[in-house]
């Protein structure tokens, strides 16, 4: 047998020249550990149910090794680019693959990747490309048992694919590892089918099945985020029940702006009170909407897989929920203010959304409003002058309402740098969430009062700012060109641009910017 030189590399033509045998192995889904990014299990997967493309890769290299033992030869082409990971930091599919079928005992020089497809039928159609005119007797496509069926119609119904559909076997992954292991797989694979998360898979795949051979796939594909909401209260829907909002807002709830929003679908609710799910079943069919209701949010976004997850629960529930939906695997939180009533809790969390590559957004609502964001930009460019002095006024709980306030003024002025609270602290020490009055001084220099004022019947939000070219009276977000009309719906037209455009300036407010105006009152409150 001659040598060859180092310069002498098997290029993926003399690779094939040489194979008598293809395995196509399909990609999917991925998930990221501490160790880097890998193949889905069978309790993982993504919006349309479990993955368990794992399956996929030991079936691979179980198929492999077989042909191997029989003294015959293969190559493993493993298929997938960033498929709906494109805009992210994830690698290819198709690399995640390769890598996990080295570990599995694959020869990396056996192993060629196809990483431009994005979905199974560009997937297909990139293994015809690469297998046509080579000398491969035989083609088998791996992917799990759920799936080969509408892989099937796709080969079935389409002339570049059924032109080598004669060469091609459709293997499932499951049946392959029964063979190899029944005593070992069995059971998994048993329990898998089982499922409710797998029972919704399989009807998508045969929804999908049907309208790829009626050719209506792909055309009638909803660009919607699939929404839902925990807890039932007033920011969900019942604001909408008090006139004195509505004159305010037109989009006062995030149902308000659900019911309308073309690009947000309500999939779910949850609240643990039956009397919550009533009131808001009645609601949802006044209002021409279907949702599905839960008593346990757990198992609503187990089962519903939701986009988005809006969180309007309690603030004392905000931290266990938020850290639990990212442990099951949610993607993007919008949570009501504030994040919660401990710094230390809140900076936990937004640590550990970052870190599982969860999008988590805040509903301060006003850093999302367009005409708040326009004056921000002209005060900052001096259109009231030098700054010499503010007074802001709020009600109903420095957590509340009073993070409202320090997250705009921050957003005016920059950082905070001295906080000092004023007035008796005794009582408001026995308090969760105190009414306090404070001195605030920012970097800028800008300094001023924050007056917490003793009012629970009804919300006081006033802010004077006085200029050396001119002063501004805000009331109850009325004054200048401030306007709040659109109430939510700004805030939905953010996370749209956000995770649909990929628009990373698009976040007006982040876990990570809550934190400013949270640290501030916490600092407050501790000056007392």
């Amino acid at each position: 047998m001659r040598n060859r030189t180092p310069t002498q590399k098997r290029t993926p033509d003399k690779v094939f020249a040489t194979k008598k045998e293809a395995i196509v192995v399909l990609g999917g889904a991925l998930r990221k550990t501490k160790k880097g990014w890998r193949t889905t299990n069978f309790n993982e997967g993504d919006d349309f149910g479990v993955a368990g493309d794992r399956l996929r890769v030991l079936a691979a290299a179980e198929l492999y090794k077989s042909v191997r033992a029989k003294g015959g030869n293969a190559l493993i082409m493993a298929s997938g680019g960033k498929g709906h990971y494109r805009g992210t930091d994830t690698p290819p599919i198709s690399s995640v693959i390769k890598s996990e079928l080295v570990r599995a005992g694959v020869f990396a020089g056996d192993i060629i990747r196809e990483g431009i497809s994005n979905n199974t039928r560009e997937q297909l159609a990139e293994s015809v490309k690469l297998l046509k005119n080579r000398k491969i007797g035989k083609v088998t496509v791996i992917s799990n048992r759920y799936h080969l069926p509408r892989i099937k119609a796709f080969i079935e119904t389409d002339k570049g694919l059924r032109s080598l559909y004669g060469n091609f076997r459709l293997r499932s992954a499951e049946e392959i590892l029964l063979k190899a292991d029944s005593q070992k797989w069995k059971r998994k694979i048993a329990d898998a089918y089982a499922s409710e998360s797998m029972k919704k898979r399989i009807a998508l795949e045969k929804m999908g099945e049907k309208q790829i051979r009626n050719g209506t796939y792909g055309r009638q594909v909803s660009a919607k985020i699939r929404t839902a909401i925990i807890g039932l209260g007033n920011i969900a829907w019942a604001y909408e029940k008090d006139p004195a909002i509505f004159r305010r807002m037109k989009f006062p709830t995030h149902a308000s702006v659900l019911r309308k929003h073309p690009y947000f679908q309500l999939v779910a609710a949850q609240d643990r009170s039956s009397g919550a799910r009533k009131a808001f079943s009645s609601y949802l069919k006044k209002s021409g909407m279907e949702a599905a209701l839960y008593e346990s949010w757990e198992e609503m976004i187990w089962k519903e897989r939701p986009e988005l997850l809006v969180v309007a629960s309690a603030t004392d529930s905000h931290y266990e929920i938020c850290s639990l939906a990212i442990d099951l695997g949610v993607k993007n939180i919008l949570c009501e203010k504030p994040l919660s009533y401990s710094v230390r809790e809140a900076e936990r969390l937004v640590a550990k959304a970052a870190k599982h590559g969860c999008s988590l957004f805040v509903n301060y609502f006003r850093a999302f409003n367009p005409s708040y964001l326009k004056f921000i930009h002209s005060l900052q460019r001096g259109s009231l002058g030098r700054v010499r002095s503010f007074e802001a006024k709020y009600s109903r709980g420095m957590f509340n309402n009073g993070t409202h306030m320090l997250d705009l003024l921050i957003r005016m002025f920059g950082d905070v740098s001295v906080v000092k609270a004023l007035g008796d602290g005794r009582k408001a020490a026995s308090q969760a969430d105190p009414t306090v009055s404070a001195y605030v001084r920012f970097r800028s220099g800008v300094s001023g009062y924050l007056r917490g004022i003793p009012n629970d019947r009804s919300t006081i939000f006033e802010l004077e700012i006085i200029g050396t070219k001119k002063e501004i009276r805000i009331v109850k977000d009325r004054g200048g060109s401030i306007n709040i009309r659109s109430g939510l719906y700004p805030v939905y037209d953010d996370m749209y641009s956000f995770l649909r455009l990929s628009d990373n300036k698009a976040n007006h407010c982040s876990g990570r910017d809550s934190l400013r105006s949270l640290r501030a009152a916490d600092a407050i409150i501790k000056s007392l």
